[in-house]
């Protein structure tokens, strides 16, 4: 720009009556130095003078930025409803990537608000792209005034987010989109920069021998790394029974109709435990419960490592503990599967537990946490991103709840997930074993079961609090998804009041298409999709509802349930171990302290689970309604917002109060606790 031309645009500043606020994305390459164009239209469809957006002497569109522009609007101009953007693909970095445009005309008080939320990327043809945005950019496929653009988007869409079937069958994408990959400065607010901390430093305390005594272990711990609340209980058996319920993986535990015939229990066996109580009568009564992990039975393992696929019997006590009365380590009964007793010596049945314990813990990382949110979760957001534009009012509504997925997901494989990372380190599957079992669950998972727990807990007849008390994380995950599926109901009937505009509106439709495909056939392979005209498709809005609820509540609240308990519960292996050494136990020949303390990970492989756990279990980004980036402006969906923040608050006061009667106050689906997304 000439010294002339800057001093007429400084001149026009002061006359100016409208401001133009242009905010730059936090991704890499967001930034451009293209000369960039822009052109307003009113409400009666009038237009300006093509503006370019230029401050004199100054580097505007930098990433994360915020510039601002002053223009003169012609006179009569009345409110700004849409604009039309552009550059000129000038310069070394062209591409550019906007979040947001706000436009302030001195006459109103209300912005108009644009938000962008695309990459403004050069046609192919004559090298630019004018991009039509309406104010709040909500609007259905079938009424988008704009069709080219918005198919045009989506097929560019479709070819940066291509899939690929990581280990075999699990759905990913093939390369992290720009769109996906934030910028430095952003990483340093989120915790997938201690990862490459975690490798630099672990190793700057070597420990070389094992634990000799339970004791010994407590000492690890100082201001630095502190000491878990399980390290205090663990050995109980109330405790043991209680981690069904609230511990890092509280899905298994059923209530048991019937002895299953493969169990080896029999009445005689358990009279000296059931003192004067009899299975028949537990039964009959509702308070006898079971876990089977039957799933486990002949998983890949690392070498040097066995690993058991037990089952457990639980009883409600006189005081409603939940105790365990009964662990079998494998599947088939017989004389080198023995029943193990909390009658039985008192190191075998404690050993008994922690065998338990690892397979459960294999279940956790494998299926519960990893398989059913990371990985099913990203074939979720990639059908999205591939099928859903971002002016969709679906997009705006679930993106808060994918932010970052892809990214932690692209960075655990390359670190945790990866050959000798820290899953091969410390778990007796090691990564292997953890991916057959990932394979083994995914075809189980269901959105209409396992997605939506009011479903999931009646599967496990486990629904009725009356029926198993203390049972807070299915009382909590009740409460958050019930105002989770208030919200999406209100939010969904802003846009949708009958059927026909569901049916009609193709973009919807295409993405339960994708959901539902075999994984064969290119798709998601996701079970529990609703079926219409004999392929994925919505019929009902109440369909809608609850695969987007359930979406939003594995996003949030069923990733937080299974992530943020994992130092307390691994922080002190005994507790809960992911690695045991040694032979699963197939008699009662009585045990030592020693046995059982040498049967733990060392030293070595200890401050690997610490460290790497202690990490995980850090909540850095914004909770449950509160959003890193704000996609919805159309006010009345803001209104609806509004709302679901009001009912997480009420749910927070109601979860505290019941906390504040607790030994061991249940905390991890506080609302804020609860992160929007799995973002680590």
């Amino acid at each position: 720009m000439s010294l002339c031309a800057g001093f007429l645009s400084c001149c026009a500043v002061s006359r100016s009556n409208c401001m133009i606020k242009v905010h730059t994305g936090d991704y890499k390459g967001a930034s451009t130095n293209s000369n960039v164009y822009i052109v307003l239209y009113d409400e009666k469809d009038q237009s300006t003078q093509q503006y370019k957006l230029d401050n004199f002497l100054h580097n505007d569109f930098k990433c994360d930025a915020v510039d601002s522009f002053d223009v003169e609007l012609p006179t009569n101009f009345s409110r700004i409803v849409k604009l039309q953007i552009w550059h000129d693909n000038a310069g070394f970095f062209p591409n550019w990537y906007v979040d947001v445009i706000k436009v302030k005309q001195s006459q109103y008080s209300r912005e108009s608000i644009f938000p962008i939320f695309r990459w403004i990327v050069p046609d192919e043809g004559d090298g630019q792209n004018h991009y039509i945005i309406m104010e709040f950019d909500t609007i259905l496929p079938q009424f988008d005034k704009n069709p080219t653009q918005r198919y045009r988007e989506i097929e560019l869409k479709r070819q940066s987010y291509d899939l690929k079937y990581v280990h075999g069958n699990v759905p990913m994408v093939k390369i992290l989109p720009a769109d996906e990959q934030f910028s430095a400065d952003h990483k340093k607010n989120i915790l997938l920069s201690k990862f490459e901390h975690y490798f630099l430093n672990l190793k700057a305390k070597i420990f070389v021998s094992d634990w000799t005594t339970f004791d010994e272990m407590i000492k690890i711990y100082d201001n630095v790394r502190r000491q878990p609340a399980s390290s205090h209980s663990w050995s109980g058996d109330a405790w043991f029974g209680n981690q069904r319920l609230v511990g890092c993986n509280p899905s298994l535990i059923t209530l048991c109709t019937q002895i299953p015939e493969k169990f080896g229990v029999t009445e005689e066996m358990m009279e000296p435990v059931l003192h004067k109580k009899t299975l028949a009568s537990l039964i009959e009564q509702k308070r006898l419960f079971y876990t089977d992990l039957a799933v486990i039975d002949g998983l890949k393992h690392n070498e040097n490592f066995e690993i058991c696929s037990p089952m457990a019997l639980f009883m409600l006590d006189d005081t409603d503990n939940l105790l365990p009365i009964a662990i079998q380590l494998n599947q088939e009964k017989g004389p080198d599967n023995p029943v193990f007793l909390p009658t039985d010596n008192e190191n075998v049945w404690l050993l008994a537990k922690l065998w338990y314990n690892n397979a459960d813990a294999s279940f956790h990382q494998a299926v519960f946490h990893l398989g059913w949110t990371h990985l099913l979760m990203e074939g979720v957001t990639v059908s999205m991103k591939r099928n859903v534009s971002i002016s969709h009012p679906i997009m705006k509504l679930l993106e808060p709840h994918t932010f970052f997925l892809l990214a932690i997901n692209s960075r655990a494989l390359k670190t945790l997930l990866a050959e000798g990372g820290w899953v091969d380190l410390t778990m007796t599957v090691g990564v292997s074993g953890l991916f057959d079992l990932v394979s083994r669950c995914q075809s189980k998972w269901r959105i209409d079961v396992h997605g939506t727990p009011p479903v999931e807990f009646k599967s496990r007849n486990v629904e009725d609090p009356k029926v198993l008390p203390n049972y807070y994380f299915r009382d909590d995950s009740l409460l958050i998804y019930d105002i989770i599926s208030n919200y999406v109901t209100d939010y969904v009937h802003l846009y949708y009041d009958d059927e026909k505009i569901l049916w009609d509106d193709w973009e919807m439709q295409n993405w339960a298409k994708d959901l539902a495909r075999d994984k064969s056939e290119g798709g998601i392979g996701l079970g529990g999709v609703p079926v219409r005209n004999g392929e994925g498709g919505f019929n009902t809005i109440d369909e809608l509802i609850m695969v987007l609820s359930a979406v939003i509540y594995t996003c949030s609240a069923g990733h937080a349930a299974a992530n943020f308990l994992q130092y307390d519960e691994y922080g002190y292996p005994p507790n809960y171990p992911s690695q045991i050494r040694g032979k699963v136990i197939k008699d009662k020949e009585p045990l030592t302290e020693q046995d059982v303390v040498q049967s733990l990970p060392n030293r070595n492989v200890t401050l690997d689970i610490m460290t790497i756990t202690d990490l995980l279990s850090n909540k850095t980004t914004q909770s449950l309604g509160y959003f890193e980036i704000d996609y919805v402006y159309d006010p009345k969906a803001l209104k609806v917002l509004d709302k679901f923040r009001a009912d997480l608050r009420k749910a927070s006061v109601k979860m505290k109060e019941r906390n504040r009667h607790l030994l061991f106050p249940y905390e991890v689906l506080l609302p804020e606790n609860i992160p929007n997304a799995i973002s680590i």
